[in-house]
């Protein structure tokens, strides 16, 4: 089993970010979890150093528009969640007994896990296939590929 740990918004050594990686990660490599941590690409190199963190994704947790004179909300959504899905895109594929993590997802981080999710092969999205949780809470699973199924 792997633990994917992914944080968009992990970028140095302050606040909440750092101190769920730092605990969550260190926990489980403790007790033998291989362990892969996916930060932005400006990840400070302390972060890099002491935690493993991979420079991954290019969009903030935060990020707010994109600056479009007309609908920057809606632009910037769009855009930056088809961004974050290429980054998860770009992980290392993901077997049976691995758990994808998302520390926090806002909007555009669950539209990403969601497509991502979505785009996977069907033999990858049926039930018993890699879990997906978010800060703990959301499980993104599908029982036939068409429908999504919450769970606690």
């Amino acid at each position: 089993m792997r633990f994917f740990y992914l944080d968009p918004g992990l970028q140095d050594d302050v606040g909440r970010y750092a101190n769920y990686c730092r605990y969550i990660v260190g926990e489980l490599r403790t007790r033998g979890v291989e362990t892969l941590v996916f930060a932005p690409l400006w990840v400070d190199p302390a972060q890099r150093s002491e935690l493993g963190a991979i420079p991954h994704f290019r969009v903030y947790t935060y990020v707010g528009t994109d600056g479009d004179p007309v609908c920057a909300w809606l632009t910037g959504f769009e855009t930056f969640a088809r961004l974050t899905c290429e980054d998860l895109s770009g992980l290392p594929a993901t077997e049976p007994s691995d758990i994808v993590y998302m520390s926090l997802a806002r909007p555009v981080q669950l539209m990403a896990l969601v497509e991502w999710r979505r785009a996977r092969p069907p033999a990858d999205r049926r039930d018993g296939s890699s879990r997906y949780r978010i800060g703990g809470r959301a499980h993104l699973g599908w029982s036939s590929g068409e429908s999504a199924r919450p769970s606690e």
